[in-house]
């Protein structure tokens, strides 16, 4: 019931007075009449809204519980597809080889554990599992152990630092003398094989120092073999290391192609036979002590008896059996006086 305009009065006490008073003003009896009906039409509504007010209340668990058997669906639909996708677990590395403490190795050793890393960024979510996996390579019976063993007691908190660990680890068992020892390797360095081998070793050198353009392309070309050398007086030399370098190896390999294809200087025939002379035949006396079945050319150095067939085709076209040569017999030939063969005139 709602609360009068007037507190206590009534829109109908107010109505039933003014009807009884008989000189009560038209005006007045309407405007009550209108507040009683305005106030019946809101108290209308006002059930109205409370009626389905109850009726969303009612409904609401029963939405909430649709909602979450939905999103549960959801959930277990998303997992079913990712159990069904193949398992990736990042590409086979091979380990990293066993550091024994040599200053030698220090570079090389924390590329491969650098390279593992990258290759597998999921098995190492934090610095402190990188500390680990570098210590885990360690030779348990070398130097490096002894000293991983000592950081883990006085300097525990590298353990959590992979930055701050490696510079520890570089500074106690690398090079002190790094930057002139590798100068000192890059001076002796020279091309002994192909030149990819030889730019190659030049970089690895060369990473340790700091060198100009210019210095690096004088000491690349300076180490080139001299065939590759050469060559440059030809075409021009580049000013740029990456130019140069690639420049000479395409040198490099068009001059070993070409000496696996140049022939031999002195190639040995499969087979040959020599000519058979047909000598100017000087005048001469006969020999009779000469032997008919015997042919020497000491000017050919074709020397030894003949076969069958040869001396039959000799006789049967009338040649000389000695020299084959015509218009004589071989006890008169003149090539055995020529070649010192015939005796003396008395």
């Amino acid at each position: 019931m709602s609360e009068p305009l007037i507190p206590g009065l009534d829109a109908t006490s107010l109505l039933m007075e003014g009807l009884e008073a008989p000189n009560a003003p038209a005006s007045l009896l309407t405007f009550l009449l209108m507040q009683q009906q305005s106030q019946a039409t809101m108290l209308s509504t006002l059930e109205s809204h409370s009626a389905a007010l109850r009726t969303l209340t009612a409904t609401v668990p029963e939405a909430l519980n649709t909602f979450q058997s939905a999103v549960q669906s959801l959930d277990a639909r998303d997992q079913a597809r990712a159990d069904s996708r193949p398992s990736f677990s990042g590409p086979k590395v091979k380990d990293p080889p066993t550091f024994n403490g040599s200053a030698k190795e220090v570079d090389s050793f924390l590329r491969h554990i650098e390279d593992s890393i990258k290759l597998n960024p999921s098995h190492f979510p934090n610095d402190e599992v990188k500390v680990l996996y570098l210590a885990r390579h360690f030779n348990p019976t070398s130097s490096a152990e002894r000293w991983y063993a000592g950081i883990r007691t006085r300097q525990p908190d590298l353990l959590g630092n992979c930055v701050a660990f490696v510079a520890a680890f570089k500074a106690h068992f690398g090079d002190p003398n790094l930057k002139a020892n590798m100068q000192s390797r890059l001076e002796k360095l020279r091309q002994t094989g192909p030149c990819p081998h030889y730019a190659s070793d030049f970089r690895e050198i060369t990473s340790y120092l700091e060198l100009t353009e210019e210095s690096k392309c004088d000491a690349f070309f300076r180490g080139l073999d001299d065939e590759v050398k050469k060559a440059f007086v030809y075409v021009p030399r580049p000013t740029t290391y990456d130019t140069l370098e690639k420049e000479s190896i395409r040198i490099d390999n068009g001059l070993r192609q070409y000496r696996r294809n140049k022939p031999a200087k002195h190639p040995t025939p499969a087979f040959s036979s020599p000519p058979i002379p047909t000598p100017t035949v000087p005048t001469a006396a006969p020999s009779s002590s000469a032997d008919p079945d015997r042919m020497e050319i000491d000017a050919l150095r074709i020397k030894g008896p003949l076969t069958p067939e040869e001396k039959q085709r000799r006789i049967d076209k009338d040649l000389c059996l000695y020299c084959a040569a015509q218009g004589h017999r071989a006890a008169a030939c003149p090539m055995k006086e020529f070649s010192g063969k015939a005796k003396p005139r008395a």
